[in-house]
C-alpha cells in the first residue's frame, strides 16, 4: 500500500482539497511508533485490507521528528501522537465518528474500512434521489420542530414565532455526503 506523504498543514489542506471527490484516509506515522510499524505490517498488508484503501486516498503525516509542522498537524486533530487514522468524505467533510487510535489488527480495521465504504455508497447513492431527501428534510424538520411547514417548488420552509427557515432543495442534493445534510437559511420576520 503506497501513501503520499504529507509534512504540514498545508500540503495536507492542499490534498484533501486535490483528492476529486474520492474517500480520503490520513495515516499519522512516526518511525519511533511500535504501533505504527505494527499497522504497516500487520494491517496494511492483508489483502482485504489493502482492496478497501485501494479504494481511498491515501495520506500520511510522518511525525518523526516531532518539529513544528508535526506538533501543528496533531493539534489540528487532537492527537497526542501517532497511530491515529482519519477519514474525509468525497465532499471533504471528516468523517469524525470513524477515527482510528492506536493499533488495530486487520480483523478489526477491516469493520471500520467497511463502515467508512458503505456510508459513502449509501450517501452517494441517495444523494441523486432529489424526491426522497425532499421527503426526509420535510420529515426530520416536522419531527424536531413540530411547526407551520410550507413547501413550493424551489423551497421548504418552516416557520416558528421570530423567523421563517428556508431550505433550499438543490442545496440539500448537492451537499447531503457532507458534514451537513442541508443548508438552513434562517430569515427574520
Amino acid at each position: 500500500v503506497a501513501f503520499q506523504r504529507v509534512n504540514n498543514l498545508a500540503e495536507l489542506d492542499a490534498a484533501i482539497a486535490a483528492a476529486n471527490g474520492k474517500t480520503l484516509m490520513l495515516d499519522f506515522y512516526a518511525d519511533w511508533c511500535v504501533s505504527c510499524k505494527e499497522m504497516e505490517r500487520f494491517t496494511f498488508a492483508d489483502d482485504k485490507v489493502a482492496a478497501r484503501m485501494k479504494q481511498m486516498v491515501l495520506l500520511q503525516a510522518d511525525v518523526t521528528a516531532n518539529n513544528d509542522a508535526d506538533k501543528a498537524l496533531l493539534k489540528r486533530f487532537g492527537l497526542f501522537g501517532p497511530p491515529g487514522i482519519i477519514f474525509w468524505s468525497p465532499a471533504g467533510s471528516e468523517l469524525g465518528n470513524l477515527r482510528v487510535i492506536g493499533f488495530q489488527n486487520a480483523e478489526k480495521f477491516l469493520p471500520t474500512l467497511d463502515r467508512v465504504l458503505s456510508w459513502i455508497a449509501w450517501a452517494a447513492s441517495y444523494a441523486r434521489q432529489p424526491i426522497l431527501w425532499g421527503a426526509v428534510a420535510v420529515a426530520v424538520i416536522s419531527l424536531l420542530m413540530l411547526r407551520q411547514i410550507q413547501v413550493d417548488s424551489d423551497f421548504l420552509y418552516y416557520f416558528t414565532p421570530s423567523a421563517r427557515v428556508r431550505i433550499d432543495n438543490e442545496t440539500i442534493n448537492n451537499r447531503i455526503v457532507g458534514s451537513n445534510p442541508f443548508y438552513i437559511v434562517i430569515e427574520g420576520q
